[in-house]
């Protein structure tokens, strides 16, 4: 077991246990993070469009980003022209101090894996920076984007915000509940009596809080097909039965969770876990040849860069190379409703401009 891998088993069991030698820097962390939010929500700039915050209060993945892609869909359907704002975590230090547009030749050395997977499945403006703020500045100066949605950010408290959304893994929920090091709160749990919807991914059996309950919408992950990394060709997700000594790979928050959707499938695999935002080189996947390897569609991105700046390799074409494309099965009630109230703050916006 990895030194990362022993202190995700204490966050996440009911107790701290040995972590709790760590209780001062807790406290400390706590303190600061509210000087630190006072410090930015003074600094903030009220932007002409509504803002969409989707994120979180643990570390790691919740499914944050599926979540983001299903809302521009829906905002798409309906007339709006969103546009989506993001830090590019894991993007090269390089390109840290400017705005970078996600256009169809980035990569994700300048913007990062979430952000050219959002930009590639829903054709809307993304932009990445460290300062959520000036990308969204952007997006409305350059793209005319009418509504902005931040991919994370829920403690970037520079930027304004008029909605906030918290994704909570309904498996692994808050952990031992206590904040960073001896837990994986990034805030307390009562932050969330702040925002305005919870979606729990998951069983929301789990989250027993009242009032958290309340306000919260249950999804779930759907698999819905099996694409070639190669040459994006799709096949129905039952072809994943065929696969040749399969392998499941994942550089993600929590590989658990893309692990346990494919023991859903009843698919027999080894695994490989790599840290979260990897940065694959070719070793990490030739090692694989003859093999048919499986991926979440964000390691994809990575993969399909390393494709492309290694186009001979005979191992690589000699291995099978797929990610499983989900969705989230999320109710027409929200979606309908989540409109609904991004509708009325743009109408709020435009009155208040003209004011």
């Amino acid at each position: 077991m990895s030194f990362r891998s022993a202190i995700e088993k204490r966050w996440y069991a009911k107790k701290p246990g040995v972590l709790s030698a760590l209780a001062p820097l807790e406290f400390l962390y706590e303190g600061v993070s509210r000087i630190r939010r006072a410090r930015l929500e003074s600094k903030q700039t009220p932007l002409s469009v509504p803002v969409v915050v989707v994120g979180n209060i643990t570390v790691g993945g919740t499914g944050k980003t599926p979540l983001i892609i299903a809302l521009i869909k829906h905002l798409q359907k309906n007339g709006f022209h969103p546009g989506v704002v993001s830090r590019g975590y894991g993007r090269n230090s390089q390109y840290e101090n400017s705005v970078h547009c996600v256009g169809s030749l980035s990569t994700p050395a300048e913007a990062g894996d979430e952000p050219i997977l959002i930009f590639h499945q829903t054709s809307c403006p993304v932009a990445v920076a460290d300062d959520r703020l000036d990308a969204a500045q952007r997006l409305i100066e350059n793209f005319s984007c009418d509504v902005i949605l931040s991919d994370d950010g829920l403690q970037h408290y520079r930027l304004p915000r008029d909605m906030e959304i918290a994704v909570i893994d309904g498996r692994r929920t808050f952990g031992n509940e206590h904040l960073l090091p001896v837990g994986p709160l990034r805030e307390p749990v009562e932050r969330l009596n702040e925002v305005d919807c919870i979606i729990v991914n998951g069983d929301v059996s789990k989250l027993t809080v009242g009032s958290l309950v309340k306000k919260s919408v249950q999804v779930a992950v759907k698999p819905v097909g099996l694409c070639d990394v190669k040459s994006s060709t799709r096949l129905p997700i039952d072809a994943i039965s065929d696969a040749q000594d399969p392998i499941a790979i994942s550089g993600i928050g929590n590989p658990d969770k893309f692990f346990s959707t494919l023991k859903g499938l009843s698919v027999k695999f080894e695994t490989q876990v790599f840290d979260d935002h990897h940065n694959y080189v070719l070793d990490d996947i030739t090692q694989f040849v003859g093999r048919d390897v499986i991926m979440t569609s964000k390691d994809a991105v990575k993969i399909q860069q390393l494709i492309k700046e290694n186009p001979n390799n005979d191992k690589l074409t000699n291995t099978g190379l797929w990610y499983l494309d989900i969705q989230l099965d999320i109710p027409d009630a929200f979606l309908d409703a989540f409109v609904n109230s991004v509708r009325k703050l743009f109408q709020q916006k435009k009155t208040a401009i003209k004011k």
